[in-house]
């Protein structure tokens, strides 16, 4: 009870990891120790049903680690495997860590990446690559209109190249813009950034597009903006609070438009690498005036399939409660 199991999921290849960040778990004094967090990692067996390969938890003596009460190990997962990033935002009393971890299927073993603190009070997004023996990694993480982008290569205890990205690295944002409200990495080293406004006062909101140079620094890019020819889009404070990228595809939400029926814009790229709008989406479960779904509150893209999801989707619609929500897909 109180595992929270689910806070944190992520699907690669033929591995389910899970996130259980409410778990208390047992040192190795036979001590317990309240939400220090595990996470489960689940492989398909030959007749399709996931099994427990293996449960994850922080306290690595090898790296000097510890449990964390409260720590909330896997509140937040990415996964590429063999690597596995997991994060505990209440470790060290909220700086946060993260744990990248590797599975060596030569040896059956799992190895410690990483780990490193904070502030990484909301990890957000992550990118990994590898090239022969060198293997790259990119985190990043936001708060107070400032993210923190660490770029790694190779393994722990290699020092990080730390850039922190403002809402200044970003030509025409505001100060008040919540930049790095919305992240998503890609592993050709591509950081998509949105800044959506916590309220309608802020004005509408915003999404950026940076890229890692061979000088080792993120560079900005481009702002993300929608156009068309004669009445422009009406974007709205939410604009940015879900930014996704899949290969040549971009995709931002919107989920106050329409009188919070959601909007989602997506761009695409060019020959030239520019990112240019290429269409508007709404749910046609909901179309203005529906009321609230707020389609767009989270986003996951995929190549030639957009997972979106609508929280406060009408039951009208979906056949349910009164606003129960629900899930769309777009091909």
């Amino acid at each position: 009870v109180g595992d929270r199991f689910g806070s944190g999921v992520a699907l690669s290849g033929q591995k389910l990891i899970v996130g259980a960040p409410g778990r208390t778990v047992t040192d190795g004094n036979g001590d317990p120790v309240p939400g220090a967090g595990a996470v489960y990692v689940y492989e398909r067996d030959a007749a399709g049903a996931w099994q427990v390969m293996k449960v994850l938890t922080t306290d690595l003596p090898a790296q000097n680690q510890v449990l964390h009460p409260g720590g909330g190990f896997g509140t937040s997962i990415k996964a590429n495997w063999p690597l596995v990033l997991t994060h505990a935002p209440g470790a060290w009393t909220g700086r946060g860590m993260f744990y990248s971890f590797w599975y060596n299927a030569f040896d059956q073993r799992w190895d410690v990446f990483m780990a490193d603190s904070g502030p990484f009070p909301s990890v957000l997004s992550w990118g990994a690559q590898s090239a022969g023996d060198t293997v790259h990694q990119r985190v990043a993480a936001s708060g107070s209109d400032t993210m923190v982008v660490r770029s790694y290569q190779n393994a722990w205890p290699s020092p990080p190249i730390t850039q922190d990205l403002t809402w200044m690295d970003a030509p025409g944002a505001q100060p008040s813009s919540h930049f790095g409200s919305a992240l998503d990495m890609s592993i050709d080293d591509t950081l998509v950034v949105g800044a959506a406004q916590p309220g309608a006062q802020g004005g509408p909101g915003a999404a950026y597009l940076f890229s890692w140079t061979a000088q080792n620094t993120w560079v900005f890019r481009q702002a993300l903006l929608p156009s068309q020819a004669g009445a422009p889009f009406v974007l709205t404070h939410g604009y940015g609070t879900a930014v996704a990228r899949a290969g040549a595809r971009i995709v931002v939400s919107d989920p106050p438009a329409d009188g919070e029926a959601g909007a989602l814009y997506t761009f695409t790229q060019d020959a030239s690498g520019t990112w240019a709008f290429e269409q508007r989406l709404q749910s046609p479960l909901c179309l203005p005036p529906c009321g609230p779904a707020r389609l767009g509150s989270v986003i996951s893209l995929f190549p030639g399939r957009l997972l979106v999801g609508a929280p406060m989707m009408p039951g009208t619609v979906t056949g349910g409660a009164p606003r129960m929500g629900a899930a769309l897909l777009f091909r």
